[in-house]
């Protein structure tokens, strides 16, 4: 019998190629009774690129909630949105984005995980469901699941309970984060703060994301977009505004030109 807060299933993947992608990918895992964590992540599970491991994304979680959710708004993808299905480790019962929060300790299994950061899909999620719209639906709604650090290694399992042992940011809910840095317009210099003031949230698209928008330095590229000061809607209107100046002012010339031959 599970508790409120447990383990429903263990997921672990080797990498393998598939046909929507010209490389391998240790998105797809299979399901395990239980596994071996260490800091590095499950024993046994392997990831492709770099950037999809490490301290900070040691135990990816997902909750269980999320996929009747998910395969209710896209009722075609019903086959594939099941454990897994984003690449979890761990899919987790009586957690989610709305309750879990930035630097939450909690006793799983033997191990002892930390909440790092939510998790912000890739492109390639969107390519193994076949469907265009999942990620950016996915990240708006924050149902993406979260990225844990190991802080005591041990072995997981199938029906463990979990156990919150420490809260030290209880205003910070993994959703609030989420909507803050990717979904609201415009941030205040003091939520700014705030958030680079969250010692424990992962550097890599999290706070190296809030350090960007406090700087709004246009020669510094987006951490998350990698491209060069990515506009802002106003600055974009801006360069709209300027474009369409260029644009008409070179029409007038060539108009002139034209008159001037014909005279």
């Amino acid at each position: 019998m599970m508790s409120s807060m447990s383990i429903v299933s263990v997921l672990i993947g080797k990498a393998k190629s598939v046909d929507y992608l010209p490389r391998k990918t240790g998105l797809h895992k299979e399901l395990q009774e239980s596994a071996m964590v260490s800091t590095g992540g499950l024993v046994g599970d392997e990831h492709v690129h770099e950037k999809c491991g490490g301290v900070d994304r040691a135990v990816p979680m997902f909750a269980e909630c999320n996929y009747p959710l998910l395969r209710k708004q896209f009722p075609e993808l019903h086959e594939s949105l099941q454990p897994s299905g984003f690449g979890e480790n761990l899919l987790v019962r009586g957690l989610d984005e709305r309750t879990v929060c930035v630097g939450d300790e909690f006793a799983v299994g033997e191990t002892i995980l930390q909440v790092a950061s939510p998790r912000a899909p890739c492109l390639i999620l969107n390519k193994r469901h076949g469907n265009n719209r999942l990620k950016q639906y996915a990240s708006e709604k924050a149902m993406a699941g979260w990225f844990c650090r190991v802080l005591k290694e041990g072995r997981v399992s199938v029906g463990d309970e979990i156990s919150l042992l420490s809260r030290p940011h209880p205003e910070w809910t993994l959703m609030r984060l989420q909507v803050a840095l990717y979904e609201t317009t415009r941030l205040s210099e003091g939520t700014l703060r705030e958030i680079l003031d969250l010692k424990v949230l992962a550097v890599f698209q999290w706070r190296d994301r809030a350090q960007y928008l406090q700087d709004n330095a246009p020669a510094s590229p987006d951490p998350i977009t990698n491209n060069i000061g990515a506009p802002t809607v106003s600055k974009r209107l801006v360069n709209c505004a300027l474009w369409l100046q260029r644009t008409l002012h070179r029409c007038l010339i060539t108009s002139l030109t034209m008159w001037t031959h014909l005279l």
